[in-house]
C-alpha cells in the first residue's frame, strides 16, 4: 500500500516541508511517484520517518543520522548514550520534585513559625545550589541517586549510613585514628567515594573540595564537623 503526500501529513503530524527536506538530506527515499507526479509514500518509507523522529526525540542531529539509519549496528550503542541522557534529565526532575514536594510539606503546616521556615529555605536553596560549585547537573544526580554497592544488591543508602554509624561509635570511644579498626573502616570509605565519583580523579577531588569547603554538604551525607575532622586524622594513615 501506498499514500499520498497529503495523507501521510494528515496522519503523521509531519509538515510537507519537513518530508521534502528529508528526502533532500537522503534521509528517505528516494521516495517514487506516480503518472501524476505526486509523491507516494510506502511502509518502507513510513518506518524511516519513524526512526528518523525517534532519533529526533533522543536529541540526534539531521547530520548525524545517515549512518545510524544505514546501520543498525551504530545505532544501538548511539541509542543508549541518548537513554542514559534521557535517565539523567529524570533524575534531575525527581530530585527538584522532592525538594519542592518538602517545601510543601512545610509550607502545609500551619504551627511552623517564621523563623523556622526561613531557615528551612535557607537550607534548601543553600543544598540546591551548593552543589552547582563542584559538579555539573548530571554528576550531581548520579552521586544523589547510587542505587546499589558495586557488586552486590545492598542499598548504597544503607551501606553509607551504616558507615558513618559505625565511624561515630569507634569515634565516640575515644579510638587512636591511626589504629587498624579506624583504617579498615577509611579503606571502605574510599571503596564507597571511589564508586559516588566513578573512579574518576577529577570527579573525587571536587568531591574531596565539597566536603572540605561546605559545612551543609557534610551535613546532607550524615558527617558531623566533629566526625570529619576525626576522618581527617585518620585520612594520614591509610
Amino acid at each position: 500500500m501506498v499514500w499520498k503526500i497529503g495523507e501521510v501529513v494528515d496522519r503523521t503530524g509531519l509538515t510537507a516541508r519537513a518530508l521534502h527536506f528529508y528526502e533532500e538530506q537522503g534521509l528517505i527515499g528516494p521516495v517514487s511517484r506516480n503518472t501524476a507526479g505526486h509523491r507516494l509514500y510506502n511502509q518502507s518509507d513510513l518506518l524511516r520517518l519513524q526512526q528518523i523522529r525517534t532519533l529526533r526525540q533522543l536529541g540526534v542531529s539531521l547530520s548525524d543520522m545517515p549512518p545510524l539509519l544505514n546501520d543498525t549496528g551504530q545505532l544501538v550503542p548511539q541509542l543508549k548514550q541518548q537513554l542514559s541522557k534521557l535517565k539523567q534529565q529524570r533524575q534531575a526532575i525527581q530530585s527538584i520534585e522532592s525538594k519542592i514536594a518538602k517545601l510543601v510539606d512545610m509550607l502545609e503546616i500551619r504551627s511552623i513559625s517564621q523563623h523556622d521556615l526561613d531557615e528551612i529555605l535557607f537550607q534548601t536553596l543553600e543544598s540546591m545550589t551548593m552543589y552547582d560549585k563542584y559538579f555539573s547537573q548530571s554528576e550531581i544526580d548520579a552521586i544523589h541517586n547510587q542505587e546499589h554497592v558495586a557488586g552486590s544488591n545492598q542499598s548504597f543508602g544503607s551501606v553509607w549510613s551504616n558507615w558513618v554509624s559505625n565511624m561515630q561509635s569507634v569515634q565516640l570511644s575515644g579510638a587512636d585514628p591511626k589504629s587498624e579498626e579506624v583504617q579498615d573502616l577509611m579503606r571502605h570509605w574510599d571503596k564507597m567515594v571511589t564508586q559516588l565519583t566513578e573512579n574518576d580523579d577529577e570527579k573525587l577531588k571536587a568531591f574531596n573540595n565539597l566536603l572540605h569547603n561546605e559545612p551543609q554538604a557534610r551535613k546532607d551525607h550524615g558527617i558531623s564537623d566533629e566526625l570529619f575532622e576525626f576522618m581527617a586524622q585518620a585520612s594520614g594513615g591509610h
